[in-house]
């Protein structure tokens, strides 16, 4: 348990990632100034304005969460300049929220240079990157941190500062990744849902057992290529990990998100035939000196043209497997660590792109059940409404995803892009 006095040190000497993400940005708009006269005719703006309505049909678990309904307005502007081997990509992200409270929050996404030669390629600043090819959950995807307060899915990831040097070869792609900062995962606040009976602090967090968020060494390698049919992933991860454990503070008044050390070593696979994709997720860890296993494994087979049209369906099977230890002691807690995923996805192939995933999460060690399901649509040329919707039903009272026994909600999201 972290005492008062480390709780102190800790909101006084916290360091914020703007410290060190600051100079990244500063170094790139001035190279942009010094270079204004001639990117005029290279320079493109565009981006989009996005407002997002979330319902909760079932009153708040918890003491001090708001009931019901939370509105966000999200303006995420982009600047993209291209020229010769040169390109500079710019997305900050400002979210609004309207109801029930009146906060706002500036997030730089993405702002990174890249030079691109024959064979190598070389970024830095602050990007997103994806690894991965399962559904359910991506194990190998450790660069970015998650956005709790968003969603609970892990689909919205925060910028990762880095160096990033890529050489392509005719055996596949080398990347090499220089992560010098570590940026804290965000958590919804005491008043929203989705959160856990005790509010997290994430102000007071501890990193690999300092209070202090330091510059950092933190480095990544991965491999990427394809053999025929199969298409191979191989990675290396040495930093932070992005999954804190939450230690209860002050006899559990708040709990403090603390990072341990991690060490990954992980593989992704995916077979492509002619209607079935078969794929795997695979990663060894050390966190905080322990040794653990987790895999993700499954199919996706489709089914083109049903009904001689041009809808296509694809059912999706996966298990999930993690063997953290289950207390949160040494590790982060894994809920899903003995689970079957099954889900089928419509995809229309008409001119709006209407897409639909339906999915369902079973733990196979108690009753849980998960469900959720997501809608897409373009409207014309510059409208897009998303809806997405998630429930727990049962949920076992030995499942950690029990806090969010009374939180299934629907999200619709409507986007404008200019």
């Amino acid at each position: 348990m972290i005492t008062p006095e480390g709780r102190q040190q800790a909101e006084i000497g916290k360091e914020r990632w703007w410290r060190f993400a600051i100079p990244f940005a500063a170094a790139s708009t001035l190279l942009m100034l010094m270079t204004e006269p001639v990117i005029s005719n290279e320079l493109e703006l565009g981006g989009s304005i996005s407002l997002e309505y979330r319902h909760f049909p079932h009153r708040a678990q918890w003491q001090g969460q708001d009931n019901k309904t939370f509105t966000t307005l999200i303006f995420e502007p982009e600047m993209n300049w291209e020229r010769s081997d040169w390109r500079f990509f710019a997305m900050p992200s400002v979210r609004s929220k309207l109801k029930p409270e009146s906060t706002s929050e500036v997030e730089i996404s993405e702002l990174y240079f890249k030079w691109s030669g024959d064979q190598t390629y070389v970024q830095a600043g602050i990007i997103k990157i994806f690894w991965g090819v399962a559904e359910s959950r991506h194990l190998v995807d450790v660069i970015n941190q998650w956005d709790m307060s968003a969603d609970i899915d892990g689909e919205d990831k925060i910028g990762q500062a880095a160096l990033v040097i890529s050489r392509a070869t005719n055996i596949g792609n080398f990347d090499f990744l220089y992560l010098p900062v570590f940026r804290d995962r965000k958590f919804p606040t005491q008043q929203e849902r989705l959160r856990p009976s005790i509010s997290i602090r994430p102000s007071i967090a501890v990193y690999d057992g300092q209070y202090e968020n330091d510059w950092r060494n933190d480095f990544a390698i991965r491999y990427a290529g394809y053999f025929g049919s199969w298409d191979v992933g191989l990675h290396y991860f040495n930093g932070l990990g992005r999954d804190p454990r939450l230690i209860p503070i002050e006899e559990g008044v708040a709990l403090a998100p603390t990072y341990v050390k991690l060490r990954q070593m992980g593989i992704d696979l995916q077979y492509t035939g002619d209607k079935t994709l078969l794929k795997l997720e695979g990663v060894w860890r050390n966190e905080n000196g322990q040794e653990n296993v987790a895999l993700v494994t499954g199919l996706e087979h489709t089914l083109f043209g049903i009904g001689g049209g041009s809808t296509d369906i694809g059912l999706v099977i996966e298990y999930l497997y993690d063997g953290r230890r289950e207390d949160g002691i040494d590790v982060p807690i894994e809920p899903l660590d003995n689970d079957l995923f099954f889900g089928t996805r419509f995809a229309v192939n008409d001119v709006q792109d209407t897409a639909l995933l339906v999915g369902f999460m079973k733990d196979l060690s108690n009753s849980s059940l998960i469900g959720a399901f997501e809608f897409e649509r373009r409207i014309g040329s510059r409208w897009k409404l998303e809806i997405e919707g998630r429930w727990f039903d049962d949920v076992s009272d030995a499942d950690p995803l029990t806090v969010y026994q009374d939180d299934s909600n629907i999200t619709t999201r409507l986007a404008w892009y200019f």
